[in-house]
């Protein structure tokens, strides 16, 4: 879409959006004041300016002005008024906007942290109909001859209200950079749906029962304090905006329009400001709730990619140690592949060419090709980066994968790597990169010691089976010195390690994988000698 067309488009749409928050607002106005108990509008241009550029601020503004009109000329107030108003109106937002892009980091609200949360409340929520409120009293005071103090009081608490309520769920619908937040109602929608329809129907029931009339409204917030805090906790804060002005506009509408213990006009405006304080006290511990959950998720994603990110300069760094014989595995059968090419150029140059023995030649040139794909298929496996996929594996393939892509290193150390699998052993439900690391860390950790071993007995045994109905065990024992006594814990800690050239990370992030995959892992020396590292993987469920 063109600038000017998305301008103009955005322009249109704050207008309408204007017009129908003013008719809602006029609708929960109070007879005896001129502010209404919730006043959409402010809030409306208070998100649209936070959305959008400050080069286009008062384009917007302005485009709000003939809706302003439309919507409260009709109602007979004066026309001086309704045109003093509106600059009110439009301050509340300025000062929001200018606050924010003053003082939140990066000039924007993003809800994802809980002092992005406390900014929005302190700018949006409370600074900016403070101040505004100020100016809105005044004007309502010389033009309408009404109490000072009281206008200012109910226009406080209505556009903190407001805000709170309606500038996060406009925020999460059209903000670029709260994508993530669409995402997430949209995958919970039902949930969403649910607890939203037992706030209409609590709101209902207290508003229009006829048997309620003991019922205060703090029976009211207790009753759907555990709806609010699990839209605080699951849907993030257009999730507990939406919630809290649910629960405001069923409650007001449904008692205005009948007789019940919070019905009529003037029982609403008696219980208003305490109605209005109760939903402000309810929502902004909420908000700040879901700000530190969201907070907390983050900084789980945050601690999970940089632990992959360090699993991954692991693996590099393992696979480079092994480059010379890697690059011996890979040369193998690039070697039969040449000479059995070249095998076959004689066949075809004889003059009555050996068919059969060119068909040899073929076959072998072909089995040479799979073994130097698969060599390169398993090391592009292990130097791949990118997200965990868990999925169901049979670990014994892949210990016979990771085995055959040492067996060069093994020869060139004089290690004999051996496998006593269970044929019949279950699959298990993990990421194929990350489990290939674990063994292959174990292996080459237990080829080091063996190498550091004067022995004749040079082997690494890795053994396989099913522990019970749930785990999955793996053994991988060497004949080398063993452990040190009372470092079978420790050889897990971070930054430990018996070698010169060693960072101390390999069993660390071994340990941190298994145990991501519901799994343990630990260490124990062989009473004949030598090391044996355990590994326990949950069995995958059959419809995992």
């Amino acid at each position: 879409m063109a600038p000017r067309v998305r301008t103009a488009a955005i322009a249109l749409l704050v207008a309408v959006a204007y017009y129908v928050g003013c008719r809602v607002g006029l609708t929960l106005k109070l007879l005896s004041l001129t502010p209404s108990v919730v006043w959409p509008p402010n809030a409306i241009l208070a998100a649209t300016l936070l959305m959008s550029d400050p080069r286009r601020w008062v384009l917007y503004l302005l485009a709000a002005l003939p809706a302003h009109l439309a919507a409260l000329l009709p109602q007979g107030l004066p026309t001086a008024f309704v045109w003093a108003i509106f600059p009110v109106n439009c301050s509340e937002a300025l000062i929001a906007a200018l606050l924010v892009r003053r003082f939140a980091c990066g000039g924007r609200i993003s809800f994802d942290s809980l002092r992005s949360a406390g900014m929005f409340i302190v700018c949006v929520g409370l600074a900016a109909p403070f101040f505004s409120s100020f100016f809105a009293a005044a004007v309502v005071t010389l033009l309408r001859g009404e109490r000072y103090e009281m206008v200012w009081r109910a226009r406080f608490f209505s556009n903190v209200l407001s805000e709170l309520t309606i500038v996060p769920p406009l925020m999460m619908a059209f903000a670029p950079h709260l994508a993530w937040m669409r995402r997430l109602l949209r995958r919970r929608w039902v949930e969403a749906a649910a607890l939203w329809a037992a706030l209409v129907a609590i709101g209902v029931i207290f508003a229009t029962s006829n048997g309620l009339g003991g019922v205060r409204a703090s029976v009211v917030l207790a009753c759907v304090l555990p709806f609010t805090m699990w839209a605080a906790l699951r849907l993030g804060q257009p999730g507990t905006s939406i919630s809290v002005l649910i629960i405001s506009l069923t409650a007001i509408t449904a008692g205005m329009c009948s007789e019940g213990p919070f019905g009529g006009h003037n029982v609403i405006a008696n219980n208003a400001l305490s109605f209005q304080v109760g939903l402000i006290a309810l929502t902004i511990p909420l908000m700040c709730v879901t700000a530190l959950v969201e907070q907390q998720e983050r900084t789980r994603l945050e601690a999970q990619q940089a632990r992959d990110e360090l699993a991954h300069f692991t693996r590099v760094s393992t696979i480079s140690e092994l480059a010379a014989s890697l690059a011996h595995e890979l040369n193998q059968p690039l070697s039969g592949i040449l000479a059995n090419a070249r095998t076959a150029q004689r066949y075809l140059a004889a003059p009555f060419p050996d068919f059969a023995q060119l068909s040899e030649c073929l076959a072998d040139i072909v089995n040479d090709n799979h073994r130097a794909s698969n060599v390169i298929r398993r090391l592009r496996e292990l130097l791949r980066k990118g997200t965990v996929s868990p999925v169901r594996l049979d670990l014994n393939a892949l210990v016979g994968e990771v085995v055959e892509l040492l067996s060069s290193a093994a020869i060139t150390r004089d290690v004999s790597i051996m496998v006593d699998s269970d044929p019949d052993l279950p699959l298990v439900k993990a990421d194929r990169v990350q489990l290939q690391q674990v063994i292959l860390n174990l292996v080459v950790n237990a080829m080091d010691a063996v190498s550091e071993s004067n022995d004749n007995d040079r082997h690494v045994v890795v053994r396989t089976k099913r522990d019970d109905e749930q785990m999955v065990h793996m053994a991988v024992e060497d004949t080398g010195p063993g452990l040190k006594p009372g470092t079978e814990t420790t050889v897990f800690e971070p930054f430990y390690t018996t070698k010169s050239d060693g960072m101390g990370m390999g069993l660390s992030i071994a340990r941190s994988i298994v145990a991501a995959h519901g799994g343990r892992i630990w260490a124990l020396n062989k009473p004949t000698g030598g090391a044996r590292f355990h590994v326990a993987i949950p069995i995958a469920g059959e419809h995992s």
